[in-house]
């Protein structure tokens, strides 16, 4: 890899190019989701909630999601696991 003046950087591959084009497009892509609207302690809230009797409707409308989110967070399908703050499982 080669820096010039400009800040301008030049890398030479060895090997098929398109796998590293491929990768760059996977990165590219990963960076233009847009953010998660939850989080873990989010979804450990909503399994507290629903256990308390709370519907996968109204938890839905509280945290802007679909029920099919909400959902999913209850069968473990995303966000699985039960995290509280700083740890993880």
């Amino acid at each position: 890899m080669l820096e010039n003046e400009a800040g301008q950087v030049r890398l030479t591959v060895e090997g098929d190019p398109t796998e590293l084009l491929a990768l760059l497009r996977t990165a590219m892509n990963k960076l233009e989701r847009r953010p998660a609207r939850l989080n873990a302690e989010a979804a450990a809230e909503i399994r507290r909630r629903h256990a308390e009797g709370e519907s996968q409707a109204s938890l839905g409308r509280a945290y802007a999601v679909t029920t099919q989110s909400i959902k999913n967070i209850l069968k473990g399908k995303t966000w699985q696991g039960n995290f509280s703050r700083g740890e993880s499982s």
